[in-house]
């Protein structure tokens, strides 16, 4: 039987993408919200539709999420507590949690889809007076941001260096004689050039990587299947125990090696352990344990992030 190059899922159209020499399905949402599956040429129409079906939690949650960060049109729903206000992001979810993302201090609520946002602020009006204080406190711990001017001192795993920034025709970032030089073209601003010290930091910790993960491999006994390096706002690191790849946030340059090595052994332990239970703890400790500090460090460099 042959597969349409469509097929309707739950009242959405799915684009189903025929390859030879593929073994397994892969499903993806775009930046538009669409969804694709990619199957084997010989797979049938029941077995995509199954699939379909054990990954529709995960679909409405990768459309949100796509709609959040690239619609622009988008209007986030929110509660109002006098001056504290929480964003509502809704999920594929059983449950409602609370974080404050740094280093704004936004403060969000995951909840179910079908959760009435009634429901929501009844649950989240206990917590009020702690998520105060909580925002309170991150704002006054804000650092002021970077100018990316010359003689500012910026850190490379954890040691301070000056930056110079000169005019070129090719922008790009080096250390050189201890210094950290920034080639800038004529009109780059500071949004511009956190951008190009963003892709020098993604360039250092992706050399770094591969040594810290091979020795990890031959420690723990497990091999990553891919590793990657990017800016990610509120995570120093992620996962996906599924297929054994690791992210790791390239701003983990501005600290000591030692700090990256930490982060790459608590992505790993999540191949075994993939909630932060006592276990994931015990696990993390076998294998680095001075993992208590290193994760106190972070929880207070995530203030940095964004500078």
């Amino acid at each position: 039987m042959s597969i349409p190059g469509t097929i309707m899922f739950r009242g959405l159209p799915v684009s189903v993408v025929c390859k030879d020499g593929i073994r397994r399905m892969s499903l993806r949402v775009d930046t538009k919200g669409m969804v694709s599956i990619s199957v084997p040429c010989t797979t049938r129409e029941e077995t995509i539709r199954a699939a379909l079906e054990r990954r529709y939690d995960w679909i409405l949650g990768k459309r949100q999420e796509m709609r959040e960060r690239f619609d622009s049109t988008f209007m986030p729903e929110t509660i109002e507590y006098g001056d504290l206000t929480v964003r509502v992001k809704r999920r594929a979810t059983g449950r409602v949690d609370l974080r404050i993302q740094p280093p704004e201090a936004i403060i969000e609520v995951t909840a179910p889809f079908e959760m009435p946002l009634a429901q929501i602020q009844g649950l989240v009006e206990p917590h009020v007076p702690r998520l105060r204080e909580s925002r309170d406190r991150m704002r006054k711990a804000l650092p002021a941001p970077f100018a990316y001017e010359s003689g500012e001192m910026h850190s490379l795993w954890g040691e301070k260096h000056e930056l110079v920034i000169r005019e070129a025709s090719r922008p790009g970032v080096r250390l050189e004689a201890g210094r950290i030089v920034m080639d800038i073209e004529a009109g780059m601003d500071a949004a511009d050039r956190r951008g190009l010290m963003r892709l020098f930091y993604s360039k250092c910790v992706t050399i770094a990587l591969w040594d810290v993960v091979a020795r990890y491999e031959k420690l723990m006994q497990v091999r990553v299947a891919g590793i990657s390096c990017r800016f990610m706002k509120t995570r120093w690191g992620s996962c996906t125990s599924r297929n054994r790849t690791i992210r790791i946030n390239c701003m983990l340059a501005r600290y000591s090696k030692a700090m990256l090595e930490y982060v790459v052994v608590h992505e790993m332990c999540h191949f075994w352990e993939k909630g932060h239970s006592q276990a994931f703890y015990d696990l993390v400790g076998r294998y680095y344990p001075a993992w208590k500090s290193a994760s106190d460090f972070l929880d207070k460099a995530s203030s940095e992030i964004l500078i």
